[in-house]
């Protein structure tokens, strides 16, 4: 009688030299899709036996064959592939491929067993004594690792994720620099003859990112309804186009008055130039800016000349966040222009401003409770000498033009018409 063949998937058990047996099986992987063999001992045939049928159970619940023997370094180089760089922005992807190459892979857990990995390890080697690196270095390399092994929980590979139980490090946040409003004045003025003193005005008057200004195309400026689009920015690696950051990032700005001046001005001499092409913002000679450049030409060379601090330019930002703030805008506002995904980021990051907020808002609250007495106890009447004649309006120039000119007041109430705060000058 012959010999009869075993079926695809049933594996094969025999005793080798040593008198252990081994079991085999060739199987597709359920994770990657790839053909594999897996090789398990045990030292009596019915050990053997076990391991195997444990293997094919596994299989049968779509999880991985192989988890016992993937190693941390195995599974990231896979996930930095297969599931980082299809999805993440080209920028995003190579900080995080720098940090696991860098802060994780050169450590001692690389070659650990994702099943053997605990809180204790990760916590010594990432992010405790064992570490190396800067605090906020190692606190990305633990929401990258703490990302990258959610997505083997996901898998199956493990049955949870052991950065959960790791706590972050310190990380000294450090204090930001913003430019008072007579500095911006200054700033401003030793720029009007600069051939970029629009990507300056912008920066101070909207708050965009340096990629968002780097990647602005004239067909994202309306300069006859007076708003700008955000929808993507200059990649500095690549120096190609691509989204924004995010879905918060997309989206729409009013402009005011003086800054749509300062935008013609510029788009006459980008025209006198020749250079009136797709970008807004363009080298001498027509190519797109360079980060770098942009810092070492013109903006630190500027800050020189005006006799200025010597600031980031992405303090720009943050310096148009700070006038509004105190121009008294709301919040809310202040975080849709800046494109944070919500309101607490811009209240986190410029707290310093929302103390006088604050002290304005326990003002207003005596005033009305006041108003309220001298009225017979009517609330909500408007003082005489807040009164605007709606004939005789003025519309700023600019966010900021009270804050930054040093004349003028203005008061904030809600436009029925779009449903939000505008400032008024009063009489």
């Amino acid at each position: 009688m012959g010999k009869q063949r075993r079926a695809n998937g049933e594996g094969s058990i025999a005793q080798i030299r040593d008198g252990r047996w081994r079991a085999r099986l060739r199987y597709e992987d359920p994770i990657t899709g790839f053909s594999d063999r897996a090789e398990l001992h045990g030292r009596t045939r019915a050990d053997a036996l076990d391991k195997l049928n444990a293997l094919k159970a596994r299989l049968g619940r779509g999880e991985s064959g192989r988890p016992q023997r993937a190693s941390l370094r195995e599974f990231l180089e896979y996930w930095l592939t297969n599931v980082a760089k299809p999805s993440l922005r080209h920028s995003t992807y190579r900080l995080y491929s720098s940090i696991v190459t860098h802060h994780v892979l050169s450590t001692r857990l690389a070659n650990v067993q994702l099943l053997r990995l605990t809180a204790a390890m990760i916590q010594h080697v990432i992010v405790g004594g064992g570490a190396t690196a800067t605090p906020r270095t190692r606190e990305l390399a633990l929401v990258i690792l703490r990302r990258a092994l959610s997505q083997a929980v996901q898998m199956r590979l493990i049955g949870s994720n052991p950065t959960v139980g790791v706590s972050r490090p310190r990380v000294e946040r450090k204090e930001m620099q913003v430019l008072t409003p007579a500095q911006v004045r200054t700033l401003l003025v030793a720029a009007t003859a600069d051939r970029l003193h629009a990507l300056y005005w912008l920066a101070i008057h909207t708050g965009l990112r340096q990629g968002e200004l780097l990647g602005l195309q004239w067909d994202d400026l309306d300069l006859r309804t007076g708003t700008l689009q955000v929808v993507r920015q200059l990649d500095q690696h690549t120096m190609t186009l691509e989204p924004t950051k995010s879905r918060t990032s997309r989206r729409a700005i009013p402009l005011g008055a003086g800054t749509l001046e300062v935008l013609r001005a510029h788009r006459e001499r980008m025209e006198a130039e020749g250079h009136l092409g797709a970008s807004v913002f363009c080298t001498p000679h027509g190519d797109a800016l360079r980060a770098s450049n942009l810092t070492r030409r013109s903006f630190k060379p500027l800050l020189r000349r005006a006799g200025l601090p010597n600031v980031r330019f992405h303090d720009l930002r943050h310096t148009a966040a700070t006038l509004m703030l105190a121009a008294g805008t709301h919040p809310k506002i202040v975080s849709e222009r800046l494109g944070h995904a919500t309101v607490t980021i811009a209240m986190d990051i410029y707290q310093h401003a929302l103390p006088s907020l604050q002290r304005e808002a326990a003002e207003d609250v005596e005033r009305l409770l006041s108003e309220g007495r001298t009225n017979g106890g009517q609330f909500g009447g408007q003082r005489p000498d807040k009164a605007v004649d709606r004939n005789e309006e003025t519309p700023p120039k600019s966010l900021f033009d009270g804050v930054l000119d040093g004349s003028g007041c203005w008061t904030r109430t809600s436009d029925p018409l779009i449903n939000s705060q505008l400032l008024y000058q009063l009489s």
